[in-house]
């Protein structure tokens, strides 16, 4: 049995299958769970983004939710490596911001309570109680029907001035066109940061065409769909549109070339194994000593 503790007003506390405490809403029905039966989310971008994590990186979780990767990464960058979170919705930023307390983990992890967004201001955020992580920003909205309003920054003006990143999670229910747009001076500057995207085709739609907008967002690094068995297909930019799924939501990796070999156990065709190694040499024949001895004396006879 998992470690799994109800602690009353819609919070429990459970263990990540890497040993982190974390605490759920048990409200949610989309998260929550998977972390409390198996302590692991998303395993086929969870898989990848651990890979590309590593001690010291800096790491940008855009749509955090309550903190699932947000911990895990923070974990592995270690004490000199620095996590930036940013977190709308109220009440799953509480858990976001208690996550970071448990865990002891507040002098590496930042954590924001806004939207990510192409600039300042604010916008009405649609809240689903029982899927907060599917809450969303809303054209039109008022607040009449119960939307919350949020604060709305660009990644450019949070981060501190010059902040190279290392590697970012995109995960904003359609509002990561406005988001990528935020960030093109962070992305100027650390051109060897790779980018885990999500996408819902109709709702980057509303701003623009979705494959232009993932091929300008990938610049000069290569863009990969990531597939939900873990596995990763090199989609070419001049084909983005032949991998976009207009039903479903998608999920790509936009990777510097430079960090590629990092990830090739995730390559589709890479399951096939290996080439055996080549046998080892035959061992050198060796004489017994008396054998050795006569040879010596009949080598000395001839030489006396």
């Amino acid at each position: 049995m998992r470690p799994y503790f109800f602690l009353g007003g819609q919070r429990g506390l459970t263990v990540l299958s890497t040993g982190e405490p974390f605490y759920v809403n048990t409200e949610d029905r989309s998260i929550t769970p998977w972390l409390i039966s198996a302590g692991r989310w998303e395993v086929f971008v969870d898989d990848i983004l651990c890979a590309l994590a590593r001690p010291k990186d800096v790491f940008v979780d855009a749509g955090a939710n309550v903190g699932y990767y947000t911990i895990k990464i923070g974990s592995i960058v270690g004490p000199e490596g620095k996590v930036f979170s940013f977190e709308p919705n109220p009440a799953t930023f509480d858990l976001l911001r208690d996550n970071v307390v448990v865990n002891g983990l507040e002098s590496r992890i930042h954590i924001h309570q806004a939207a990510l967004g192409a600039g300042e201001g604010e916008a009405w955020l649609t809240v689903k109680p029982r899927e907060p992580g599917g809450s969303h920003i809303s054209e039109g909205a008022d607040g009449r029907n119960g939307e919350v309003c949020v604060a709305v920054h660009s990644l450019d003006d949070l981060l501190p001035p010059g902040a190279v990143v290392d590697l970012i999670k995109i995960d904003v229910e359609g509002f990561e066109p406005p988001a990528l747009q935020g960030m093109a001076q962070v992305l100027a500057r650390s051109p060897g940061a790779a980018i885990v995207v999500e996408m819902a085709h109709d709702l980057w739609s509303k701003f623009g065409d979705p494959a232009d907008l993932l091929a300008r967002a990938a610049g000069a690094r290569i863009v990969y769909r990531i597939h939900h068995d873990g596995s990763l297909e090199l989609a070419p930019l001049e084909r983005l549109t032949a991998f976009l799924e207009e039903t479903h939501v998608s999920y790509f990796l936009l990777v510097p070339e430079q960090r590629v070999g990092e990830l090739i156990r995730f390559m589709a065709g890479y399951a096939e194994p290996p080439p055996p190694p080549p046998p080892p040499p035959p061992p050198k024949a060796s004489l017994p000593r008396r054998a050795v001895r006569r040879v010596l004396r009949a080598v000395l006879a001839r030489l006396g």
